[in-house]
């Protein structure tokens, strides 16, 4: 299908979903807290890649041993989504003791949730629908009987609609753009933003609700790590963003927020849009994850090569110890 656009209305089609947790790094110490109770019906769907002729995903859960319990990231795809030719995608990326849970439930939420908004009034804005639903599925999420304390997860998605693509996000799983220019190579460009704590605006909110942003302090080394929310004078909950999709109640106290940030391009026929949680970004520059993609014609491939490249990097930094690694791949149809 080449560059037409036309407006969302009805009903997802063709979904596909996957999943992912967090490990340590060297002076950067990761919420370890992982759940030790997992429903009967959950999988872990690790290294079970899904993929079309369009867009591929693969997740991989992390290695840290005596802490992993679950793959806390999620991915999903969704062709055909509400009308021929529209793909909707995302990425999660859960953390705490019931983030896998957070990511999973949020995942299975969020498409049906935008639908009904669209189905009720199709000329809505997109960008504002997006931004609404995020934030009914966060309500949502607090109706469960999972505990969200202080877990919670990132979301990052994507609406292709012909040439029109439209992206929102909370956290830091990030979405990128491989633009192919005329030399038939590609130029990568960030289409959205890491909400870290320390972003003057974020800093800003997080202080005025009785928060405050400043790194983990060892005892040895000092101040270590990203920058984290912590509830003011305590030791809690030390969380590495300043947005979330979902959860984080704990957070949401002193200024952690679930709303989307939303932008709008125009893309191109061969162009790659990627998703991929903060796995992949860690050892990975935008520019790294574009030139490998792009690279292989099968994106079935090329995501792989992504997720597996990744992981490399992370066992031979950290000694053995990855984080959860997901990543969607995408190329514009044309």
């Amino acid at each position: 299908m080449g560059c037409l656009q036309s407006k969302a209305s009805s009903a997802p089609n063709n979904t596909q979903s996957a999943e992912q947790p967090k490990p340590k790094k060297k002076g950067n110490t990761r919420d370890r807290r992982l759940s030790h109770v997992l429903p009967a019906d959950f999988q872990d769907v690790s290294n079970h890649p899904q993929y079309s002729s369009n867009v591929a995903m693969l997740t991989q859960m992390g290695l840290e041993p005596k802490h992993k319990v679950a793959n806390q990231d999620r991915g999903s795809i969704h062709e055909n989504f509400m009308v021929q030719g529209q793909t909707f995608l995302m990425v999660l990326d859960g953390h705490g003791p019931n983030g896998h849970l957070c990511s999973h439930f949020v995942m299975e939420t969020l498409a049906e949730d935008i639908q009904q908004l669209l189905s009720a009034d199709p000329s809505q804005d997109i960008q504002t629908v997006l931004q609404s639903s995020i934030g009914r599925v966060d309500l949502q999420l607090h109706d469960t009987t999972i505990y969200t304390r202080f877990s919670g997860t990132t979301l990052t998605v994507c609406l292709i609609n012909g040439c029109l693509l439209t992206t929102a996000w909370c956290g830091d799983s990030r979405v990128i753009l491989g633009r192919k220019v005329s030399d038939g190579t590609y130029l990568a460009e960030d289409l959205s933003i890491d909400h870290k704590p320390n972003l003057p605006n974020e800093m800003k909110r997080i202080h005025a609700a009785g928060g405050e942003v400043r790194q983990m302090i060892d005892p040895i080394d000092g101040d270590v790590g990203p920058y984290r929310v912590w509830v003011k004078g305590k030791e809690y909950p030390g969380l590495a963003m300043a947005r979330n999709g979902a959860g984080d109640d704990v957070a949401k106290a002193v200024g952690v927020v679930s709303h989307a940030e939303t932008v709008q391009h125009t893309v191109a026929p061969g162009d790659l849009v990627i998703l991929a949680s903060d796995g992949v970004w860690e050892f990975m520059s935008s520019a790294d994850v574009v030139h490998l993609a792009s690279q292989y014609q099968s994106l079935d491939e090329a995501v792989a090569a992504v997720v597996h490249e990744t992981r490399k990097r992370w066992i031979d930094e950290e000694d053995g110890v990855t984080d959860d690694i997901t990543a969607v791949i995408m190329r514009i149809p044309g």
